[in-house]
């Protein structure tokens, strides 16, 4: 079985999921931050700015990731490994997951700031 993992995972793949665990977890981190923050109806103009500025720098950073696995599969094509383009897609599906949290919380803070 060590023989079988040592051929097929190397470093870079290595990297590559421990770069996507990360993601993972910032991304949780965030939303449970951003509903922390709308469900107390906080309404401190600070941490909410502070909030959409690392929304923004999550959806650079994940479109960053999902460039890098786009161009390796245009270089290489199919002799790309499953791995990558496994965690490829993931990246697309994060980055689309960051747009669509980022603009459920503009949402819930239009609400917030305009309640009648």
């Amino acid at each position: 079985m060590l023989v079988v993992l040592q051929n097929s995972l190397d470093v870079y793949k290595l990297m590559s999921l421990v770069m996507v665990l990360f993601c993972w977890i910032i991304h949780w981190l965030v939303i449970k931050r951003s509903k922390g923050l709308v469900g107390e109806e906080n309404r401190n103009v600070k941490d909410h700015a502070r909030l959409l500025m690392l929304f923004f720098l999550l959806i650079l950073f994940d479109f960053a990731l999902t460039y890098i696995f786009w161009q390796m599969f245009n270089k290489e094509g199919n002799q790309m490994s499953d791995i990558y383009i496994m965690l490829g897609f993931e990246c697309i599906r994060l980055w689309l997951k960051a747009i669509e949290d980022n603009f459920k919380y503009h949402v819930s803070l239009l609400e917030l700031y305009y309640e009648e």
